[in-house]
């Protein structure tokens, strides 16, 4: 059994990486802007020990960048690089739609549809993008391929957080029917369908997103 003292410092820093993780997520701190290691660790009441360890695994993993004289920055992807990842990520998703069919069961579509009511009741839009990867996340996740699956979650990220920033008028009820429609799709098996809707839902959301920022530009 692993020593005691170890499980608060590894709990503190994962901590850390899901509570970083959410701000970016919610736009805060927004796309280019530098996160201050000292103010987080100020903010949180702890040491920067475990706000460098998680700040390092969100490096990895596409969250933030290192910056010259700037430190860690949230990126900023051009509206070129917001569609070619919702390609990137329509073919992954679809993929991971096609393999989960088939193993999803009562209790998963439940999880579903419970999302879906989330979602729509939500008071919050700083809630919209939490739950909409939690949506996305559930229709893929009985999938059985675990690289596809990170892969996959890892794109939405990279998305959903611009979104949050740019809002698109009519956005949140849009995304709202297509979702019902692919929570549809998925619990009646048709593959074909499910895809379908999942493709035009990413690839058109993200066309709409670049049209957002070439017009900020």
């Amino acid at each position: 059994m692993a020593p005691s003292h170890q499980l608060p410092y590894r709990t503190k820093t994962e901590l850390v990486y899901e509570h970083l993780r959410e701000r970016i997520l919610a736009g805060q701190p927004a796309p280019g802007e530098r996160l201050v290691l000292d103010q987080v660790a100020a903010d949180l009441g702890i040491s920067k020990v475990p706000v460098r360890e998680a700040v390092t695994r969100l490096l990895g993993e596409g969250w933030l960048e290192n910056r010259p004289h700037a430190g860690p920055v949230v990126p900023v992807l051009s509206p070129a690089e917001v569609v070619e990842t919702a390609v990137i990520r329509a073919a992954l998703e679809t993929a991971a739609i096609e393999a989960a069919i088939p193993r999803h069961d009562e209790r998963s579509v439940a999880a579903m549809r419970e999302i879906l009511t989330e979602m729509e009741i939500a008071d919050e839009e700083a809630e919209f993008p939490r739950l909409n990867v939690r949506l996305h996340t559930a229709v893929i996740e009985p999938c059985g391929l675990p690289r596809l699956l990170e892969m996959t979650v890892s794109l939405m990220h990279r998305t959903f957080r611009y979104q949050t920033i740019h809002r698109v008028g009519g956005y949140r009820q849009l995304a709202h029917s297509e979702h019902v429609a692919i929570v549809d799709a998925v619990t009646a098996r048709d593959v074909e369908r499910a895809t379908a809707l999942t493709r035009r839902h990413i690839v058109e959301a993200a066309e709409r997103l670049a049209t957002a920022l070439r017009g900020e530009a």
